[in-house]
């Protein structure tokens, strides 16, 4: 059994308490703090701190036994019960993870596979191990794309981002379709000297790591299916490549050694639902003049054409 306690204090001399009884307000003269409190296991030991989810160590054949990161929480409530305060309301959070036996010869990054949690107050996370049955291993939402080994996410997948777009964003609607935009890499292998400033021999290569944006959909959050892209490796946003004839050269762009970790903002309203720009891409990427981690932009006017 677990029980969790969370304490915000301000200087104001007022605090919120949060149990599982919900949030209470009393006075505090400390100064402001945050301090979660979690007592778990037989042993009832009480650990200070504010971690809500760790890798699977214990098993190392979980997908998440070495490393997890990446989360993305939504709080979702049924839409039968949206006026019910005690309905089935509920977060969950889509995260990435890495196993202990995974390829050491990739990026060392937390990227891997794709799973998912839930909580019903946001800060006691119950793993779920039931995934999409199509994937390669059957505790995933996401895995490695073994049907097609051309593809651009055949080594390693990481999460972006997680949306609802077709119904509420808070609420589970009937019907309603889950977009996830994640990043990937394959077994190509490219000069280690692409990516850093430091001195490095030319021999060195890295797998991996020339990342590419793909989109998959769910209509329930747990199965997923991807979507292929205009790209050949089935990616839907790739480095831009000027030497890349397939690529759109319309614009004076910088090229780039790898495109990921995707946020993307929608914009429901009428004025632009007709719009190039009714879904925004922000990404992570690396110049390949200057080597700067930089922020680049793409629009959509579906969210899979970009």
């Amino acid at each position: 059994h677990t029980t969790t306690s969370f304490h915000y204090q301000t200087n104001s001399a007022k605090a919120w308490t949060y149990n599982n009884n919900g949030f209470t307000h009393r006075k505090s003269s400390s100064i402001t703090s945050l301090l979660m409190t979690t007592s778990a296991g037989n042993d009832n030991s009480i650990v200070n701190n504010n971690v809500v989810l760790r890798p699977s160590s214990e098993d190392p054949d979980a997908f998440d036994s070495f490393q997890i990161g990446s989360a993305k929480v939504h709080r979702y409530t049924a839409e039968s019960n949206k006026d019910d305060d005690d309905g089935a309301a509920e977060y969950v959070m889509w995260y990435h993870g890495r196993s202990q036996n995974f390829d050491d010869g990739l990026p060392q990054l937390s990227t891997g596979r794709i799973g998912r949690a839930v909580s019903r107050n946001g800060l006691q996370w119950k793993k779920v191990k039931e995934g999409s049955l199509s994937e390669d291993t059957t505790d995933v939402s996401l895995g490695l794309n073994k049907d097609a080994w051309w593809s651009f996410d055949t080594s390693h997948v990481g999460l972006g981002q997680v949306l609802l777009p077709m119904s509420t964003p808070a609420i589970i609607a009937q019907g309603g379709v889950y977009i996830m935009y994640y990043m990937g890499g394959n077994f190509e292998e490219t000069p280690l000297s692409d990516y850093t400033t430091a001195e490095t021999s030319s021999d060195k290569t890295i797998k991996g790591m020339k990342l590419r944006i793909g989109v998959a959909l769910s209509q329930d959050g747990v199965s997923w299916g991807r979507v292929e892209g205009d790209d050949s490796t089935g990616a839907c946003i790739v480095p831009y490549d000027k030497n890349d004839p397939d690529q759109d050269h319309s614009a004076d762009l910088e090229e780039e050694l790898y495109c990921g970790w995707p946020e993307v903002a929608v914009s429901m309203d009428d004025d632009t639902k007709e719009k190039e720009n009714r879904f925004l891409m922000y990404y992570s990427t690396m110049t390949k003049e200057t080597k700067e981690k930089c922020i680049a932009c793409a629009i959509s006017p579906d969210g899979f054409r970009w």
